[in-house]
């Protein structure tokens, strides 16, 4: 296996090769492009920031057999997902369950196909452009388990709001049921599919042990973010990490949540390794399964290299009194 270290976190296994698409620098570009045309960023060190970030070319190490106009899509869902995470994470939205779920409520009727006014955020407006772009290029029944995927995905942004609003650290428990969800992974797993050309039939998709390698990959790629973002999430008072509650709950040292959330990482990965390894015959032989496995690996590899690369898990000493880099989403 190979080993990743940092400051922030101690070893980490990862199993899986390293890969970049060939269109990795032109769809950073463009997708930092597409982030101008929407207004998504309004400063100059916001837009610095967001080139830093790398958002393309962390799809472009996922993805890296997609064709360009697969990658593009995805790159640009990337950054303005990534851009609304910080509007809850940064502003007074990410404590407010009730303002925050007729937020998602607008979002999801965009991604269905409704049309922004005139007058509505830029970021609706970049979300209905996604939105026509996914309709365009996947399957109706794709695009409707996306939905689904995106729908989870902000109900378990409600659930850390009201936390955050109540002051209330969840459990160990509650917290692991909620980070697949709060990841926003499955999105991004769901468009394998669409970056690949696979068709993966019903029974293949859904067969219990598929499931389970969806649920693993989630679980390696969460776990790993909160090993290497618990400093800057501790700094801001945020209590959605592992590393957090286990300290909290188990009234343990950092150190020793670290080893324990480190443990269980690599624990789960080589579990996900045996799981590949031994897929049960009627599934294993389906045309496109393997593909599918082989993406869920490029996935896991990916978050890895760009998380340990990026700036954005690196904590920023901010000044006292500024305005904001990021805008709130306006109704």
């Amino acid at each position: 296996m190979t080993a990743f270290a940092s400051e922030q976190h101690p070893a980490i296994v990862c199993p899986f090769p390293s890969a970049m698409s060939p269109f990795a620098q032109q769809v950073q570009q463009a997708t930092m492009a597409w982030a101008d045309r929407f207004i998504l960023v309004r400063s100059l060190r916001a837009h610095a920031r967001l080139d830093r970030l790398q958002y393309g070319s962390f799809m472009a190490r996922a993805y890296p057999t997609a064709s360009k106009a697969a990658l593009g899509l995805i790159a640009d869902w990337n950054t303005w997902l990534f851009l609304l995470d910080d509007t809850f994470d940064e502003h007074a939205l990410g404590h407010q369950p009730d303002e925050l779920a007729r937020l998602h409520a607008r979002l999801l009727a965009i991604l269905r196909g409704a049309l922004p006014h005139a007058k509505e955020d830029t970021r609706y407006h970049a979300l209905h452009d996604l939105a026509m772009r996914f309709h365009r290029d996947a399957p109706a029944t794709w695009m409707r388990r996306f939905t689904r995927h995106v729908e989870a995905t902000f109900a378990a942004s409600v659930w850390e709001a009201h936390n955050r609003r109540l002051h209330r650290v969840p459990s160990e428990a509650a917290y692991l049921q909620m980070r697949q969800f709060t990841s926003a992974v499955y999105c991004f797993l769901s468009y394998i599919e669409v970056a690949e050309q696979l068709a993966l039939p019903a029974e293949v998709r859904n067969h219990a042990a598929m499931r389970d390698l969806s649920l693993m990959t989630n679980n390696i790629i969460s776990w790993f973010n909160d090993l290497i973002s618990y400093p800057q999430e501790m700094a801001r008072g945020d209590v959605h990490n592992l590393v957090a509650i286990v300290h909290s709950e188990r009234s343990v040292s950092l150190e020793t949540a670290v080893a324990y959330v480190t443990r269980k990482h690599n624990d789960e990965m080589r579990a996900f390794q045996r799981a590949c390894a031994t897929l049960p015959g009627d599934i294993r032989n389906q045309q496109g399964t393997q593909r599918y496995v082989i993406g869920l690996q490029a996935w896991i590899r990916a978050n890895v290299e760009w998380s340990i690369a990026t700036a954005r898990y690196r904590p920023v000493r901010r000044p006292k009194s500024r305005e904001s880099d990021q805008h709130a989403i306006r109704h």
